[in-house]
């Protein structure tokens, strides 16, 4: 190998030597500053581990005048994470004071307490990290009532908008002697709780009804569900709506008890037939009298006794519903027969929107007399066979009247909108086949559709 090149590797190498030697005698001081106590507090120990050892021991971190000794310009290096100890060592009167001129900015601006940290980091008050930022400005500035709050977000107060330092965050020079100890909060302390929003204005129902009976004047034949009435009633009226929480709580009672709507069974409402109380119009006939009577005493009898069905068995608790629901079909015609009166129809129509919710709360079987693509035959002789099957009684009907029944049961397979399984399509043909004979029409076309029910007797 040529000298030249020996000479220069071998001063390589004595460069790299002393560099290590450097970078031991480094380490061997940063080992000796982490095993030294602490004097002053997690902030006291400033040191640059690159500088030259300082015998004396630690270095002291330059102090601003007037400033207190506990809190430095900077937090340490070490506190990389607001956890422990280090997170009280932030300048919170700095913070607090830097949070309210940003504020008073653009005194109309709700910020989010997020936002603020991120402005505050901005301007190079975060530390090294934002944890714990966001809580704790926001915690002082409640405490120190600068701010306004609502649905956590931040505003300065309206008498604090002048831009001068709020009294809560005294120039740091001043002497905190002065402050009484109880006004002292520590870093730690909770947030004070929110003041207490206002309660909203009462609302003006009369003028709500009013307003939701010209909607439903405007279009009578429109069916409307209650969240869109509501809607509609506040784009019309906001100043006596105020929010539209809660509204159709209210508003369907108050309607009720005007007499200005008609409900459907799916809970839509649209104009009465004949809008307003009851009492503004004519006497009702004796008939009517009577039906409303009857109508109401079933609507209270499915009320009483509808909770009571659920721990009988599925096939008590079916016949129940179905003898409430053949009642109703019976009104139902003997109202017809009366001429329709609008109030009692409306009344029969909450019956039939009761029995057929029944029949999904109580998971019963398909209930024919809930179809309006059904007729009985006999509706009395329907009433009484599933009373007396409600009842945990066996039926016994005339034969007349038991053959009409077994013919409306076949009928009732044929339903186009029914859906129908081949065990109960074979038992009603089974119960019918005991009073019917194949050459009946409905027992024929029942077993055409759903075939013969087990095996043919010679």
């Amino acid at each position: 190998m040529d000298d030249g090149v020996t000479q220069a590797l071998v001063a390589e190498i004595r460069e790299l030597a002393r560099l290590l030697s450097e970078a031991s005698g480094v380490l061997a001081r940063i080992s000796d500053r982490l095993a030294r106590p602490v004097r002053g507090g997690p902030a006291a120990d400033r040191a640059d581990f690159t500088s030259e050892p300082d015998v004396a021991g630690p270095m002291e971190p330059e102090r601003t005048p007037g400033r207190p000794s506990a809190a430095p310009d900077l937090e340490p290096r070490a506190a990389v994470a607001e956890t422990g100890p280090q997170a009280g060592a932030r300048d919170w009167d700095r913070i607090t004071e830097a949070a309210r001129r940003l504020l008073a900015r653009d005194p109309d601006r709700w910020w989010r307490a997020q936002e603020l940290a991120l402005a505050l980091r901005d301007q190079g008050l975060a530390g090294s990290t934002l944890r714990g930022l966001a809580a704790g400005a926001a915690a002082r500035l409640r405490a120190a009532g600068i701010v306004d709050e609502d649905s956590g977000r931040l505003r300065l107060r309206a008498e604090d908008d002048t831009g001068d330092p709020a009294p809560a965050s005294a120039p740091r020079g001043a002497a905190r002697s002065e402050e009484p100890a109880s006004a002292r909060a520590p870093a730690s302390a909770p947030p004070a709780p929110p003041a207490a929003k206002a309660t909203a204005a009462p609302r003006s129902w009369a003028v709500i009804v009013a307003r939701a009976g010209e909607l439903l004047r405007a279009d009578p034949t429109r069916l409307w569900k209650l969240s869109e009435l509501s809607r509609a009633v506040q784009e019309a009226d906001p100043a006596s709506v105020g929010s539209r929480r809660g509204l159709h709580f209210g508003l369907l009672p108050r309607l009720r008890a005007a007499g200005l709507i008609a409900e459907a069974p799916d809970g839509r409402v649209c104009l009465a037939a004949t809008p307003g109380p009851r009492a503004a119009t004519a006497d009702p006939s004796p008939l009517e009298s009577s039906l409303r009577g009857e109508i109401a005493m079933l609507g209270r009898e499915i009320d009483a006794l509808a909770e009571e069905q659920a721990a009988l068995e599925n096939e008590r608790r079916t016949a129940r519903v179905a003898a409430w629901a053949g009642r109703a079909r019976i009104l139902q015609e003997r109202l017809r027969a009366a001429g329709d009166p609008a109030e009692e129809r409306e009344r029969l129509r909450d019956v039939f929107a009761r029995l057929t919710g029944l029949v999904k709360q109580l998971g019963c079987r398909w209930v024919n007399a809930l179809s309006s693509a059904w007729e009985a035959e006999d509706w009395e002789a329907y009433v009484a066979r599933n009373e007396a099957v409600a009842g945990g009684a066996q039926p016994s009907l005339p034969p007349a009247a038991e053959r009409a029944y077994q013919r409306g049961a076949l009928k009732g397979l044929q339903i186009l909108h029914r859906e129908v399984g081949r065990k109960e399509a074979a038992r009603t043909i089974l119960e019918a086949r005991a009073v019917l004979t194949e050459s009946d029409a409905e027992v024929a076309s029942a077993m055409q559709r759903f075939g013969y029910p087990g095996p043919r007797l010679v």
